[in-house]
């Protein structure tokens, strides 16, 4: 089976507006790891491999329970693995890192806008 791509890259670029900074610790150390393994991926697509994982980005209109709701369902997915070490996992398993992330596309009603750092007045 062809691979989906030819290559994979996420250039550093795009990375800018990310907000890294020290109150940030949680996507300083995130954002290097996935670009490395991007660069990993990128490296298995051009060797002729196609099960070098998956990368996705999307929109969905989520309820503030629904919202609730996926990050239960995604924590115990990923938590049905987590038991899984270095030294006992099963034999064909190889180490993948996982980044998921649910985040508002838009500012949130009575939330502080960014450019103050105080709410809106209603």
């Amino acid at each position: 089976m062809p691979a989906a791509a030819d290559s994979l890259s996420a250039r550093p670029e795009a990375y800018r507006g990310a907000r890294l900074d020290a109150s940030n610790p949680s996507l300083t150390g995130w954002l290097p790891a996935l670009d490395a393994g991007l660069a990993r991926a990128e490296r298995a697509i051009a060797a002729g491999h196609d099960d070098v994982g998956h990368t996705s980005h999307g929109r969905l209109w989520l309820t503030p329970t629904e919202v609730v709701e996926l990050r239960e369902r995604l924590v115990d997915l990923i938590d049905e693995y987590k038991d899984r070490t270095r030294v006992d996992h099963p034999e064909a398993a190889r180490p993948w890192d996982i980044h998921h992330s649910v985040l508002p596309a838009e500012r949130i009603p009575g939330a502080p806008d960014g450019s103050t750092g105080e709410a809106p007045s209603s």
